[in-house]
């Protein structure tokens, strides 16, 4: 985003001799990134995602950690329920299948938004939205890789009898 492009044409005869164009550049848009939750942001695709993590006061907070399924940060786990959900009963963890669709968009994997580091996604109607690298957490341990990965959930299990998650 708001990038500026130099690029020139050329045409080399026989190796010997080479002919320049003139230089040109070309600049992509700046992004819209929306900053209310309450709107959320429609990327185009099957849903209208949130805009921050939840937990997040930011765009560009880390959020709440949770393990897969605990509808409460934490880690306390006995049946699949969507802390989504349980926050906001007109939402919920997003499918794999829609994780995939956010990550068919094009994006930029090193954009930072106000000192924070994480992942740019942009939609061709030059919407986006920004998933911070929050790291992750192991059974309640300090958080891991911050500033420098993002692991998110889908609420999509992984196989039938797999008690792992997307």
């Amino acid at each position: 985003p708001s990038t500026t492009y130099y690029y020139r044409t050329f045409l080399e005869i026989d190796g010997n001799v080479t002919y320049y164009g003139k230089t040109l550049s070309i600049t992509t848009p700046a992004v819209s990134l929306p900053t209310d939750n309450a709107a959320g942001v429609d990327l185009g695709g099957s849903v209208i995602w949130d805009v921050m993590n939840l937990g997040a006061a930011k765009v560009e907070d880390y959020g709440n950690y949770y393990a897969w399924g605990a509808k409460s940060a934490g880690y306390d786990v006995v049946t699949f329920e969507d802390a989504a959900t349980a926050a906001d009963a007109s939402k919920r963890v997003p499918t794999y299948s829609e994780i995939e669709e956010l990550q068919s968009l094009p994006q930029d994997a090193a954009f930072t938004y106000n000192g924070v580091k994480g992942v740019l996604f942009v939609a061709w109607s030059n919407t986006a939205i920004f998933f911070p690298y929050a790291g992750y957490k192991h059974e309640g341990t300090y958080a891991n890789m911050q500033g420098k990965e993002a692991y998110y959930w889908s609420s999509t299990k992984n196989g039938s009898d797999d008690p792992k998650a997307y």
